[in-house]
């Protein structure tokens, strides 16, 4: 998929380790449930060998190169490289991502639990569309610790209307 900006791609194995680079920042892992920290090449492997599978809506952010990662595997995600932080370019790549979901996946709605404290995702969410329908706890592998995360939904009407 292409935006204004951005090539959303499949992630490939000479992806990983500008991966393992993005994601081994305390300010960017620390939002992620599963990556721990610090995260590996290996990692960033293991990442990529579960988002290969072709049916798997995963896809790499790149604007020349690999700035992050988006997907809508189970629940709608991201998580960008923090050079590329208030740029604009994880509203891009998920309008562009949701659009896709609603258009070729047979679903109404699509969900994102993001962490509480992380005011950036909250407030692109919100933008976006998304409605705050609960609050849930989740292990962080990063923190080492449980977070509370605010259970979003943004339903297929509520996309298309707004975008």
């Amino acid at each position: 998929m292409k935006t204004t900006r951005l090539i959303l791609r499949k992630l490939h194995f000479g992806d990983a380790e500008r991966l393992a680079e993005i994601t081994n920042d305390i300010e960017v892992s620390k939002y992620l449930t599963k990556a721990p920290f610090p995260f590996h090449l290996s990692d960033a492997t293991n990442i990529i060998e579960r988002a290969s599978d072709p049916n798997t809506p995963v896809w790499a952010i790149d604007d020349g190169k690999l700035v992050g990662v988006i997907g809508l595997r189970g629940e709608f995600g991201f998580w960008l490289a923090k050079e590329v932080w208030n740029m604009g370019y994880a509203t891009e790549a998920a309008k562009a991502v949701l659009a896709y979901g609603f258009n070729n996946i047979e679903c109404n709605y699509v969900e994102a639990n993001p962490f509480i404290d992380n005011d950036r995702s909250i407030n692109m969410l919100t933008k976006l569309g998304f409605l705050k329908v609960d609050n849930s706890e989740v292990f962080s592998v990063a923190r080492k610790s449980t977070i509370q995360t605010i259970c979003m939904r943004l339903s297929r009407d509520c996309f298309e209307q707004l975008n």
